[in-house]
């Protein structure tokens, strides 16, 4: 055996540890029932609590040890936020996983600077909204509600707060109402070294006090879990391979997706490497399953057999976990290239369900999915509100919005899209060749399947690609669309 611990157990465990406060531990009932008073632990009530992924409400205790007393080498089976451990199955142990890495975030109340006490709801309410909504993002610890406004109107370095707190990252921010408007700010703070990661300012008008703190709330949201990615990963690069974490290894494949064309095996490979140290690790599976996906475009690899191993990735992140947003994100994008449309289209509603916030992936990839599904307005108002949000901005977000677009019949806004792309990969010449050959502009498509053909490796299959775009159109008139497309840029169908 590996020792791994797998199934409804560990998804229990996740859900009770995000209860916990810092340096906490959660238990459910049946522990507090069943250690000996002899051992050194105390438990209080947290009261039944609705979890996440399951039907009746769960007992919940906070576990503490006795004062006075020491912690003896475990006897019995003792269960720490929902793992088993016993003498054979000590924490040390256990496969590293993404929760001992994840960042972790406190949001302090936002200082009400309007000199009004009367507004200081607004202020606590934007707060409470940014830590709601962060907690949306599982890769990321959010410290509570109680423990972050502990230091509220109190003059605390940033650093201590850290420590005290167990944060990595400490937001802050004000609010000034004054008149028709009000003006929030809001930064990003590295708690150990006190760098500032990101600052901004809203001005906005009060016609509708609180869909301005949606609006402000929402923007925030897109930046910060992006900010602190970035941060962990330029981290990361100046670690050796040895000493990275399984959540190491995901920022590093996922760095590879998003920003370096043709780097898809090494990010498989570090994908791999995540599930290696951690076999539970759900995102990491479905982040292979999206490389497969990805196949059939990037390497020309046969759609029956990219969709086969995609499927495959994806079933084992499922399995681990039914509540991650971008989990299924990547299933409904499983599912399309499967031909199961019924099935993306519940997958990608799950997502925007569980995290709509999550400019990075879920609103991307909610409005891709909608485009290969035939809703195409719909799905580039989602893609253009990704683009607006996102700090980061990818650059395979503009693949998203070019075929968007080209399905449209907007062969214009496409062939721009593409070439806001400072250096795509090889096949998106093809698809810019078929934009160009729409129009007319043969000069151009020719220019386009030059680049095409010279970086194209000598195995690539150009009938993958195009088998692939017209495998994930719900409509058949879009796969004619494309298929119309390609041959008329001279490629063979």
């Amino acid at each position: 055996a590996d020792n791994t611990i797998t199934g409804a157990g560990v998804v229990l465990a996740q859900r009770l540890e995000q209860l916990a406060e810092p340096n906490g531990v959660v238990v459910q009932s049946t522990v507090s029932e069943t250690v000996p008073e002899r051992l050194p632990f105390e438990f209080e009530s947290l009261g039944d609590q609705q979890l996440k992924g399951f039907d009746q409400p769960v007992r919940a205790f906070t576990a503490r040890q006795k004062p006075g007393t020491t912690l003896p080498a475990p006897e019995l089976p003792v269960t720490i936020s929902g793992h088993a451990e016993t003498a054979e199955h000590k924490l040390d142990d256990m496969p590293s996983t993404a929760d001992r890495t994840r960042p972790s975030i406190a949001v302090l109340a936002f200082d009400n600077m309007s000199g009004d006490p009367g507004q200081e709801y607004f202020s606590d309410g934007i707060t409470e909204d940014i830590i709601t909504e962060l907690s949306r993002f599982r890769e990321l610890v959010v410290i509570s509600r109680n423990s972050s406004f502990s230091y509220k109107g109190q003059f605390v370095n940033v650093g201590t707060i850290g420590k005290e707190l167990g944060a990595s990252y400490v937001v802050e921010g004000s609010v000034r109402k004054a008149g028709n408007r009000v003006r929030i700010t809001a930064q990003l703070v590295e708690a150990r070294t006190g760098n500032h990661l990101w600052a901004e300012r809203y001005d906005r008008e009060l016609e509708d006090i609180f869909a301005v703190q949606d609006e402000v709330v929402h923007a925030i949201i897109a930046a910060i879990p992006a900010s602190i990615n970035l941060t962990v990963y330029e981290q990361t690069r100046r670690k050796p391979p040895g000493s990275l974490t399984a959540y190491e290894y995901l920022l590093q494949g996922n760095w590879l997706l998003d920003f370096s064309a043709d780097q898809e095996q090494k990010a498989l490979s570090a994908f791999e490497k995540a599930v290696e140290i951690d076999p539970t690790y759900a995102l990491a599976w479905a982040k292979i399953a999206y490389v497969y996906f990805y196949l059939p475009f990037s390497k020309g690899v046969p759609v029956d057999d990219a969709a086969s191993k995609a499927r495959d990735a994806i079933e084992r992140a499922l399995e681990y976990d039914e509540n991650e947003a971008r989990i299924h994100s990547m299933a409904a994008f499983t599912y399309l290239l499967c031909g199961e449309y019924d099935r993306a289209r519940l997958h990608s509603d799950r997502a925007v369900e569980l995290n709509p916030n999550d400019a990075m992936y879920v609103m991307w990839d909610r409005g891709t999915a909608l485009g290969w599904l035939g809703e195409h307005e719909e799905g580039f108002k989602w893609i253009s509100e990704a683009i607006r949000l996102n700090p980061l901005k990818p650059g395979a977000i503009w693949e998203s919005l070019s075929d968007n677009l080209y399905m449209q019949k907007n062969y214009q806004g496409a062939i721009e899209s593409i070439l806001r792309w400072d250096s795509p990969p090889f096949h998106i010449f093809a698809v810019l060749a078929v934009n160009y050959t729409q129009l007319g502009r043969m000069d151009d498509a020719a220019e386009a399947r030059a680049k095409f053909e010279a970086a194209r490796p000598i195995d690539y299959e150009i009938a993958s690609l195009i088998a692939a775009n017209a495998r994930m159109c719900k409509n058949q008139e879009d796969r004619d669309h494309w298929i119309e497309g390609f041959r008329k840029a001279g490629f063979k169908v």
